[in-house]
């Protein structure tokens, strides 16, 4: 391609610049002595094999080849004549150039701009402290001048060449890159200078100079290769991330594709099924990996990269992750390809259904209310289409359906919602459950749909089962759990605050022969009637329950002693004195036994329900409507002997220690035998026949 003219006249004056330091060179010559012939040799290998073998720096998805030209200037300009320096900077060109089979224009800029910068900096060098047989300071000192010179001028010639062949603009020329060269050329020139004192105390030192620089060419290699790898990861990472976000094959190909470019730095990649079951051959400046995709063989292949950046190991990695993640992300954009189909066909299908069907258009304006819908909300289609709703009592008077829309065509996703709020024209709400979706048509986003129904009756269902799950269905107490939670939640208080709790554990007595005499509805009746005083006679606050059968439990909160339990058990037994109507007319009076219990900070809710029930047994036992509260050293021992007894009942049971003894019932008056009875008695391992 033809250049510009001032990408002309840069590679002229480099050139330019190049012969004059090579006719200087020249005129030179003679200082050039047999002493400088060996490091002379050494230095034109070592500058030739850094031109061959340079280090490669990596920045986002660009490549530099960096030289340690800075670090053997340095050297050199100490330890070699002005002639020799040219000289071997000169050769290493002209061998590099060649061996890398550049072009002549761009070898000829390449030497002219290094000589150029050689020159120059030998200039500064020497016009500051020129090199005697030993250094001194200002010697140092001018040939450190001198490489901040040979790199100005390398760095001011490559940003020009950039500039004027609109590679980049000025400021970016000069700027990007510009502290990694900065900082080379600071790490590079102190080994330089350290080098050139060895060799000029002790010559044969001359064979360790490369030592430091192959060092420090090694720890800048594995330094850059390290920021590379991690670089990359994390590109791939992104990438993975952007192909799966992406709803199409379109945008899957075009994700995948741009970052085979940033991360393998290939100025072409395609994502592409063929015909056959391999690709174009790319070449050797370019790779190609399949892709796991069902149907047509589809390949991802780059190209175009630099020759001085061969692929690696590394990069056909890198490209097989990449189109494993273009071949998942193309799975999954059928697949919502075919789901989208679906819900387009679906949408005509929901207008004839009992479900309110809304349709929007990509700005959010109503363009279809299905009879159903239009019933649930009040509204017509007709009333709803225009966008500005500016004859209707509100701005937007169901922005409760817009908002989901705009939100499921912004996020080209289903928005939904199991349980929430509409409200109708006359500003009344109801219970929906509402689906809301986008609607793509090649990619963009046409409208979408909403499919919203009345949940009211689910609710009150729900509601139903909730209360179900907590409260008793005879009596409407709360059950069981509902007061075990409760008692457990007081205990749990307890503990912080100190406050006493009580438990009242009540049983109807004879409840089983009123039940058997009277029948089960009148025993239901009677027990919704005990519920319904009880509750009455309780104090605001306090939880009765119905424990189970006959038996009701109520949890009295924050009572100063077992006094104010006492009390609230009389309020109940007071307000059961009065008959109880049955149906039928009959009129029962129950009675009720109630044990109380106080919850101690250390007790649990079965201890404190126990003592309760161990109460209210006592109380049975002296006849009926008595209140009892437990003694822990009355009845404790008492229910523990209980607890003994049941224990020691069932283990006779399994071992087989009853037996059946019959006995005759005789007549006194006539002596005759007129029955038989059969009793148990009980072989008690330590205590004999019982």
């Amino acid at each position: 391609m033809a250049l510009p003219r001032s990408a002309k006249a840069v590679i002229a004056l480099a050139l330019g610049g190049g012969l004059t330091t090579a006719a200087v060179g020249i005129a030179l010559a003679r200082t050039v002595g047999v002493g400088s012939a060996l490091p002379l040799a050494f230095f034109t290998t070592a500058v030739t094999a850094s031109w061959l073998w340079p280090v490669v720096v990596y920045r986002g998805a660009e490549s530099e080849a960096v030289h340690l030209d800075d670090g053997f200037f340095v050297v050199m300009a100490l330890v070699l004549p002005v002639g020799g320096v040219i000289y071997a900077f000169a050769m290493a060109t002209l061998l590099s150039q060649l061996m890398l089979n550049r072009s002549v224009v761009k070898s000829a800029f390449n030497s002219g701009q290094l000589l150029t910068a050689v020159g120059l900096g030998l200039a500064v060098s020497r016009a500051i402290g020129p090199p005697g047989h030993r250094l001194t300071p200002l010697a140092l000192a001018g040939a450190a001048a001198g490489t901040v010179v040979f790199f100005a001028v390398n760095h001011g010639f490559f940003a020009a060449i950039l500039t004027t062949t609109g590679a980049s603009t000025p400021r970016r020329a000069l700027v990007d890159g510009v502290e990694i060269r900065v900082l080379l050329l600071g790490v590079s020139v102190i080994p330089g200078l350290v080098a050139a004192l060895a060799i000029s105390a002790y010559p044969s030192a001359l064979v360790l100079a490369a030592l430091p620089f192959a060092a420090f060419r090694q720890v800048l290699a594995g330094h850059f290769r390290a920021r590379h790898d991690r670089a990359r990861m994390v590109g791939l990472f992104n990438a993975t991330l952007d192909a799966h976000r992406s709803m199409g094959a379109a945008e899957v190909t075009s994700a995948v594709q741009e970052a085979a470019r940033d991360l393998l730095r290939c100025p072409t990649a395609q994502l592409s099924p063929t015909a056959g079951h391999s690709p174009q051959e790319p070449g050797d400046d370019g790779m190609a990996v399949a892709l796991d995709v069902p149907g047509q063989p589809t390949w991802l292949v780059v190209s175009g990269r630099s020759r001085a950046e061969p692929f690696d190991a590394a990069d056909y990695s890198l490209l097989e992750a990449l189109a494993a993640v273009g071949a998942g992300a193309l799975t999954n954009a059928s697949l919502y390809e075919e789901g989208r189909q679906q819900r387009e066909r679906l949408a005509t299908i929901t207008a004839s259904l009992g479900e309110g069907v809304c349709a929007f258009d990509s700005e959010g304006r109503i363009t279809f209310l299905n009879p159903a819908g239009e019933a649930m909300l009040g509204w017509t289609e007709a009333e709803l289409a225009d966008a500005t709703l500016a004859d209707l009592e509100t701005a937007n008077p169901v922005e409760f359906l817009t908002a989901p829309a705009l939100l499921a065509m912004s996020a080209r996703d289903t928005v939904r919602s199991d349980d929430t709020t509409f409200r109708r024209r006359d500003t009344t709400t109801f219970p929906v459950a509402f689906t809301c979706s986008p609607v793509l048509d090649g990619g963009h986003v046409a409208g979408a749909v909403a499919v919203f129904r009345d949940i009211t009756e689910r609710k009150a269902f729900e509601a139903r089962l909730a209360h179900h799950a907590f409260h008793d269905h005879l009596t409407g107490l709360p059950n069981r759990r509902v007061f075990l939670d409760r008692l457990e939640q007081a205990l749990r208080r307890s503990q912080r605050s100190g406050a006493n709790h009580g438990v009242l554990f009540a049983d109807v007595d004879r409840f089983k022969v009123i039940n058997d005499s009277v029948g089960h509805q009148a025993g239901d009746r009677l027990l919704i009637a005990i519920a319904e005083r009880m509750h009455a006679a309780l104090r605001p606050g306090d939880t009765l329950s119905r424990f189970g059968g006959d038996e009701f439990t109520v949890l009295l909160e924050d009572i100063v002693d077992v006094r104010d339990a006492e009390a609230v058990a009389a309020r109940i037994q007071k307000s059961l004195r009065s008959p109880v109507a049955l149906p039928g007319g009959r009129e029962v009076v129950a009675n009720i036994s109630i044990g109380i219990s106080v919850a101690s900070q250390e007790g649990s809710a079965d201890d404190v329900l126990h003592d309760a029930d161990v109460a209210m047994y006592q109380a049975k036992a002296g006849g009926t409507g008595r209140t009892r509260v437990f003694d822990v050293k009355a009845m404790g021992s008492r229910s523990v002997e209980r607890l003994d007894l049941e224990s020691a009942l069932r283990r006779a049971l399994d071992e087989d220690e009853f037996e059946a003894y019959y006995q005759p019932v005789v007549a006194t008056a006539t002596g005759a035998i007129v029955g038989v009875e059969a009793l148990v008695r009980w072989h008690h391992p330590d205590r004999g026949l019982l």
